[in-house]
């Protein structure tokens, strides 16, 4: 998660969506005062975690649901930010949560349990009754395209993402059978991700 008040911006930061790098990129050009929270694990590319602890406690967190810093902060200072984050086709995020989980954790582990354990970004980016609270959604497979455009509109640079590639591709390490979802599978994504898959429809 990043919020700064200078830039009067608010990067929530979903999960298996590329947020790691373009945290990295957002967090180089924004002022010292930002809140700027820690990547586990630790990212190869410097980065500076800053303001996200208050007397020693954490405050802010990598993957803080947009609600939650909304209470932290107070309703009038998180309207006055411009809010965003990115969503994943969730086929490919399943896919991508799959592969590290079995690179990261254990050779047992299945489809199922990645399905069962990935969570749609409403948990990050809508309220209790699910109503979206960022301005702006960007597609990780438009990000080459959607990224450059919203970076520009908020007077940063989104030169140099492509280079950071952050956390690396655990698919590279993965040496098992290729996973294919089946369509019940299929099925179990497009019922608990019909938010994310939302943005795929317009």
């Amino acid at each position: 998660m990043i919020l700064s008040d200078k830039r009067e911006i608010l990067f929530i930061k979903g999960m298996k969506i590329g947020g790691t790098s373009l945290e990295v990129l957002l967090a180089r050009q924004l002022d010292d005062e930002a809140i700027v929270t820690p990547i586990i694990p630790t990212p190869h590319s410097p980065h500076q975690p800053r303001n996200y602890t208050y007397n020693s406690d954490t405050v802010f967190y990598n993957h803080i649901p947009a609600a939650e810093v909304r209470t932290l902060i107070g309703e009038s200072r998180f309207t006055s930010l411009f809010k965003f984050g990115i969503v994943r086709h969730p086929y490919e995020k399943i896919l991508s949560f799959f592969f590290m989980m079995r690179v990261r954790q254990s050779a047992d582990y299945t489809l199922d349990d990645a399905i069962e354990e990935c969570s749609s970004e409403r948990t990050r980016y809508c309220d209790a009754d699910g109503g979206l609270l960022l301005n702006t959604v960007l597609r990780y497979e438009k990000l080459s395209v959607e990224g450059p455009a919203l970076f520009s509109r908020l007077g940063l640079s989104f030169a140099g993402f492509d280079a950071i590639r952050e956390k690396g591709d655990y698919r590279l390490q993965y040496d098992g059978p290729a996973p294919e979802l089946s369509s019940a599978q299929i099925i179990r994504i497009e019922r608990k991700f019909d938010f994310d898959l939302q943005f795929y429809r317009r």
